[in-house]
Formats: structure tokens, sequence, C-alpha cells
């Protein structure tokens, strides 16, 4: 048996420009556990508590496709570009 979750828009939305230098989010707040992330340029991002985000340690995020991602309160979301600067849009989520 499976189970479904289903989460909706909390109200709190981030957009974040990102170049050549890692641009980081504000934390997410502590009704968070779920954000959507979509990007304007393709680019690679980290969620920890302090990020910086790498070609080496971030995940690849192709632009104008929506990512649904855990989170844990607290947490932050840097990108940085892989070819052109871009905006990272973060909507929070909650159940």
């Amino acid at each position: 048996m499976t189970q479904s979750m289903y989460f909706r828009p909390n109200g709190v939305n981030e957009v974040v420009a990102f170049n050549a230098s890692a641009a980081t989010a504000t934390a997410v707040s502590d009704s968070c556990f779920m954000v959507e992330i979509v990007a304007s340029e393709n680019c690679y991002i980290s969620i920890e508590a302090a990020p910086t985000a790498t070609a080496v340690n971030g995940m690849y995020i192709v632009k104008d496709w929506p990512y649904f991602v855990k989170v844990t309160p607290g947490e932050k979301i840097a990108a940085i570009k892989v070819t052109s600067a871009g905006n990272l849009y973060v909507s929070e989520l909650t159940q």
C-alpha cells in the first residue's frame, strides 16, 4: 500500500538571483518541510544549514522545470550558474 502526501503553498516565496558566485536564500520557516524550486537558467543547488553550491557538491537543476525537495526547517538553499546567470524561485509548501 502506498501513501500519498499532498502539499500546498504556505505563502512564503523568494527569488534569488544567482551567477558565477553562489547566492543563498533565507532559511525556510519552522513549518516548512518541502519546497518547490524552479530556476530560470540551469544551475547547481545545495541545501544545508550553511550551503555553498558548486558544480562538485551541487544538485543539477534544469531550467524551467519544477523540483519538489524535502527540507528541514532552518535550512537554506544556495545556487550557482552552470553557464548563464538567472533566478531561483523558492516556494515553501506545507501539508
